[in-house]
């Protein structure tokens, strides 16, 4: 309690542009929480297929992997704040047109578009947080924003849970009336990611929000050939390859494998996004005993078990237990790397370094993703959790050979 307290002292401390993007944050990420369990279920109730779902999350995933690169460089040269509101009319109307439409082609369509939507929001992330904050305040800042994304998807997640029968009641009883609630979910949802304007707005023009300014030649070509921008994308490869392996199943594995009832795999899926948000609590004194790097190091080795017990276990309580400590021990990372990058990198490069990390990341989890669907279907779960074992394995180790020796000499921590 009294970290969190600290925490939203700290909130108030920031500058009104870092308050303001974590506003934009929250309300997107309020509306993504409750998207990624109620499109799969409208969809299904539409009448078509698993398999067009499946199609429809991958464009989405697609999409923000593949612009994530033009995204960097239209950020560079409209300027952050007006990139900012692109993005929240892209993601307020695409999901308003799911919402209306039962065109399998809009649908798709619409999917990409707000994939689109989340590649600037991701992109923007660290270059405009790095740029909005102060050397004093910047882990917090980073650890801050990445508690407000994973607790604004677990409310989004809470309102899918009684927001269809609010619906329900209002309109009518019966089928059709369960569809239509979905659909004035998803017109909800849309105009919640449009009220993200509203924070946007506050957002004061200026340089530091001009994120490359200072070297206009620092493009992607050269991104790609800077030894540590490479590294640290390849580091994001191989997490995002191991991540789509496992992450977008865990539901459908509790069910199938151990057993559970959709109502217990639910209550799980939950708690893996509320303990992933407590365990950030943990990152800032974690930095301060060992620094970033090791940090990195040791919660991902550490998660290394509790994933194979996942797979290995045939009992439900265990397996939910491991699984609930893998995501808290893998969600701590996160902030760090980002925090990191930006801080390895020079301030002409971060929106490019920001741009590639996201892209090697997102493509590798969309690939991973249809790649695991095969092997689940021919070989079923415990390949693919013995291939993410040696995946993170490698990024894991990628990560403390690369840049331990550069944070000893170039970043000053108190550990």
């Amino acid at each position: 309690m009294l970290k969190l307290k600290r925490y939203l002292k700290e909130l108030g401390n920031f500058s009104i542009n870092a308050r303001s993007f974590l506003g934009y944050i929250i309300l997107n990420f309020i509306s993504l929480g409750a998207i990624q369990v109620i499109l799969g279920l409208y969809i299904l109730e539409l009448g078509f297929a698993e398999d067009f779902f499946g199609l429809v999350a991958g464009t989405r995933m697609l999409a923000t992997g593949l612009l994530a690169i033009p995204a960097g460089i239209l950020i560079d040269r409209v300027g952050a704040k007006k990139i900012l509101l692109v993005s929240a009319l892209l993601a307020g109307v695409s999901v308003i047109i799911q919402g209306l439409t039962v065109n399998k082609l809009v649908i798709l369509i619409s999917s990409f578009i707000y994939g689109s939507a989340f590649a600037i929001l991701f992109v923007m992330i660290g270059p405009f947080l790095s740029n909005n904050s102060t050397d004093q305040e910047r882990e917090e800042l980073f650890s801050v924003n990445f508690l407000s994304m994973t607790t604004a998807k677990i409310v989004g997640s809470l309102l899918v849970g009684f927001l269809p029968a609010v619906f329900v009641k209002v309109l009518m009883m019966g089928e059709v009336s369960k569809l239509l609630s979905y659909k004035f979910i998803l017109l909800t949802l849309g105009i919640l990611s449009l009220m993200s304007i509203i924070p946007i707005s506050y957002i004061k023009e200026g340089d530091s929000i001009k994120i490359n300014s200072q070297d206009k030649g620092f493009g992607v070509i050269a991104g790609i050939k800077e030894e540590i921008i490479g590294k640290l994308s390849l580091y994001q490869f191989l997490i995002g390859a191991g991540g789509g392996l496992i992450v977008p199943f865990f539901s459908i594995f509790l069910v199938n494998n151990l057993g559970a009832s959709a109502g217990q795999a639910g209550v799980i899926m939950f708690l893996y996004q509320m303990i992933r948000a407590v365990a950030l609590l943990l990152t800032p004194l974690l930095i301060k005993k060992l620094g970033k790097v090791r940090s990195v190091g040791v919660v991902q080795a550490t998660s290394l078990p509790f994933l194979l017990a996942i797979v290995l276990v045939p009992n439900f309580a265990i397996a939910s237990v491991a699984l609930l400590l893998r995501g808290a021990l893998m969600s701590i990372s996160l902030p760090i790397t980002s925090d990191f990058a930006m801080e390895i990198t020079s301030t002409s490069q971060h929106t490019v370094t920001s741009s590639l990390m996201r892209t090697s990341k997102s493509i590798a989890k969309s690939s991973s993703s249809v790649v695991a669907g095969w092997l689940v279907s021919n070989y079923g779960y415990s390949l693919t959790y013995f291939l993410t074992f040696f995946i993170y394995l490698g990024g894991t180790v990628l990560f403390v050979k690369s840049f331990l020796n550069i944070e000893n000499q170039k970043l000053k921590y108190s550990i």
